[in-house]
């Protein structure tokens, strides 16, 4: 039977878009950069995605489209690879049992914060402090009702498979774009905001001849772009096999750097308020928690006026970019 394909032209874009522009752009690029040198991290991996990221996503989109199968059924080309197809799937299988719980985590912050205090501005709770790893705790059913929210949304993009899918990605896609605009307006007034996206594009020449540092990019852009983990071959398979899949390849590896970047500059901006609001450096605020993006980001916004609508345009942004890339996973 004939593999269905995309109704509109752009489809395959905008779904491609919403699988490879996920919480990596806006969650572990900024980390990456704060690790690896801020600018010099920057020239690192808009090198590799240049001579690795950009061919590798190209020869996907290539292998889908001509392909016109499934991700296992196209490594069938050459019999002793086919395990690489069982492999990319078992890494998207991997990837959506934690990913929705991130996705939770947004919907449970915005259902708290227009219902109560917010969670990040007191420690009063018993849950706040862990008893140990040997002690399980209690089921948290808020939580478990956040979740399985979010496997119904998920449910309600995929039911009628890529003309539903096709259809959310316009969403999932532009939305998050619209939002990040939104809050860059917003942080880049703010005193201390200049500081952070210096701290960001300043390199540290000495680091570029660090492997560390190369082998960071060379992992961000296999992370950020979503390579070798076969949702760009399914996407790409239900393409007609006209298309210009050289064109769509481009524009999602633009896309890609100019929204990573885009990211860092909003994360550095907060950051370098929140640095000036405590009197203190870049460094020391990144390193007062583990939950940057559930508790550092939403404190420093919760100095803003209308802090609340702010976090809970934050966080829309991060439950748009987590669905976005979960439904393309399934």
């Amino acid at each position: 039977m004939e593999r269905k394909k995309w109704r509109g032209q752009f489809d395959f874009i905008m779904s491609a878009l919403s699988y490879v522009i996920g919480l990596g752009n806006l969650w572990r690029f900024p980390i990456m950069c704060y690790r690896n040198g801020g600018g010099t991290f920057l020239i690192c991996f808009l090198v590799i995605t240049l001579v690795a990221g950009f061919p590798l996503l190209y020869l996907e989109c290539c292998l889908g489209q001509y392909g016109s199968v499934s991700v296992v059924s196209v490594w069938k080309v050459v019999p002793l690879f086919q395990g690489i197809g069982w492999t990319m799937l078992v890494c998207s299988w991997s990837l959506a049992i934690y990913y929705n719980m991130l996705i939770a985590y947004a919907v449970f912050y915005i259902a708290t914060v227009v219902t109560e205090e917010e969670p990040w501005k007191t420690c009063g709770h018993w849950w706040n402090t862990a008893s140990g790893i040997t002690q399980m705790g209690n089921l948290r059913t808020e939580m478990a009702l956040c979740l399985f929210c979010c496997w119904v949304l998920i449910f309600i993009c995929l039911c009628k498979g890529i003309d539903s899918s096709g259809k959310a990605a316009y969403i999932t896609a532009t939305v998050p774009y619209a939002i990040m605009v939104a809050i860059f307006t917003r942080v880049i007034p703010l005193e201390g905001s200049a500081d952070g996206v210096l701290y960001l594009i300043t390199p540290k020449w000495e680091l570029m001849v660090q492997p560390k540092v190369w082998c960071d990019a060379a992992v961000q852009v296999f992370y950020s772009m979503s390579i070798c983990s076969g949702g760009i071959i399914t996407l790409a398979s239900y393409n007609r096999l006209g298309n210009n899949c050289l064109r769509d390849a481009i524009i999602i590896a633009v896309a890609d750097c100019l929204t990573s970047i885009l990211c860092g500059v909003v994360i550095f901006a907060i950051l370098g308020h929140m640095a000036n609001n405590m009197k203190v450096s870049i460094d020391a605020v990144l390193s007062r928690g583990a939950g940057l993006v559930y508790v550092v980001y939403p404190a420093a916004i919760a100095d803003l006026s209308m802090a609340t609508t702010w976090v809970v345009i934050f966080m829309s942004l991060i439950i748009t970019l987590g669905i976005g890339t979960m439904v393309r996973t399934q």
